[in-house]
């Protein structure tokens, strides 16, 4: 006869049961009853046409039904923390006889159960405390307004209150909107009439003081007022600059007065139109990947918007590839082409803020120039940048940034970026 291996399959973790029908029925329990009393402290504070004592009687038995729901649910926890508890003691008096791989193995996936189930019913435990807390404070604030929590387990209650109050409140809100309108309007009114009575009043006193402040003023002769007109046109640009600036503009700033001339001294030119300088800042992002998601395909060309400061320009497939599943016309990309203070800007934030957050920095590749004074460098995440927040990215991305030199050139351009700071390496 054949041998035949009996396979023994492990047993069900009780820690299943957490995801079970009654665990869900539950929970919406524990909600509806939080939902209940919320609605309660709403219309309290909506100031509804009520006796106290029946929204005292009605707060009483929203509190006993959450109460109720509360502590259903800490026995079903409880129950499931006994299950599990055995689950791994039976585990664990295997392993002690036994002592294989296998048994080390799922008495460490038993144990990582009993700690998930223990921590579940701590962290409800708390909540039961908080909620304790809250349901007992005294029902005569109904004239103040509903504050905020500032702790995560009361946000959830904070979140069902506004919510509530927003849909309850509407008919409310109209009826104080109309009768702010009307009090504005009075008041309104009541200043116009006394400006009038002002006026009427002292008419003859005010063009009076207008012929004494004339006749005591000293004339200017037509030789000075022209003098104090020039002065004032020249000084006003010179004002507006610096309110325009406010130190956007400092990467230009330092091209125009101090690289300039190391340059001209550097490479020795003749005319200050010959110094190189830069043209533009072409960014590109290939998003081949998520071309079919228009979603997430949005989400990165914004991404890219935010980073930049200007809308990209959504690239196109040229041609069909059927091993790639792109047809032409297909969206796969954007790019960016930034020119003037705002590229000045991209370059200032990308040298000062963005590549020093970059992991392990060492500089930048200094050979990688086209021949003709263009520089173009690769970044791995886009999570350098401040505009970006951690939570909102849906996958890290890169793109390829361009600079476009009128250099003639590598060994001029190269000058040029490392006279504004540009890292690099070699």
């Amino acid at each position: 006869m054949a041998n035949t291996r009996r396979v023994t399959k492990s047993s069900k973790s009780p820690v299943d049961d957490l995801k079970s029908p009654k665990a869900i029925m539950l929970g919406e329990a524990v909600k509806k009853a939080l939902e209940k009393l919320s609605q309660i402290r709403v219309d309290q504070n909506a100031e509804m046409a009520e006796d106290e004592e029946a929204f005292r009687k009605r707060e009483e038995e929203a509190k006993k039904s959450l109460d109720k729901a509360l502590n259903a649910k800490k026995e079903f926890l409880v129950s499931v923390q006994k299950q599990v508890s055995e689950y791994y003691q039976e585990a664990a008096i295997k392993d002690s006889k036994d002592k294989t791989d296998l048994t080390a193995q799922e008495l460490k996936k038993r144990k990582t159960d009993l700690e998930l189930v223990e921590a579940a019913v701590s962290d409800l435990e708390s909540k039961l405390k908080e909620i304790e807390r809250l349901i007992n404070k005294s029902g005569g604030g109904a004239k103040k307004k509903a504050t905020i929590p500032k702790s995560k387990i009361e946000e959830g209650i904070a979140a069902v209150l506004m919510e509530a109050a927003k849909t309850k409140k509407t008919n409310n809100d109209a009826k104080n909107q109309k009768q702010y309108i009307e009090q504005e309007a009075e008041k309104v009114e009541e200043k116009k009439k006394t400006t009038t009575m002002t006026v009427e009043q002292d008419p003859k006193k005010t063009k009076a003081q207008e012929a004494d402040k004339a006749k005591s003023a000293p004339k200017k002769p037509a030789d000075q007022k022209t003098a104090d007109a020039k002065a004032t046109s020249k000084s006003a640009p010179k004002k507006a600059s610096k309110a325009e600036d406010n130190g956007r503009y400092r990467l230009k700033k330092l091209y125009n007065e101090v690289v300039v001339q190391e340059l001209m001294k550097q490479f020795s030119y003749k005319n200050v139109h010959q110094v190189p300088k830069i043209e533009k800042i072409v960014i590109n992002r290939g998003l081949g990947d998520i071309k079919d998601d228009g979603k997430k395909f949005n989400a990165a060309v914004e991404e890219l918007a935010l980073i930049c400061g200007q809308k990209p320009v959504v690239t196109k497939a040229k041609k069909s590839v059927a091993n790639f599943k792109v047809r032409t016309g297909m969206n796969v990309g954007c790019m960016v082409t930034i020119r003037g203070n705002r590229m000045y800007e991209f370059l200032d934030k990308l040298i000062s803020m963005a590549l020093p957050r970059v992991r392990d920095f060492r500089g930048l590749n200094g050979n990688s120039f086209d021949g003709r004074g263009n520089y173009t460098f690769g970044i791995k995440e886009q999570l350098i940048f401040p505009e970006i927040k951690y939570d909102s990215i849906e996958k890290v991305r890169g793109f390829d940034v361009t600079i476009v030199t009128t250099a003639r050139n590598d060994e001029e351009a190269k000058a040029l970026l490392k006279g504004i700071g540009m890292p690099l390496a070699n």
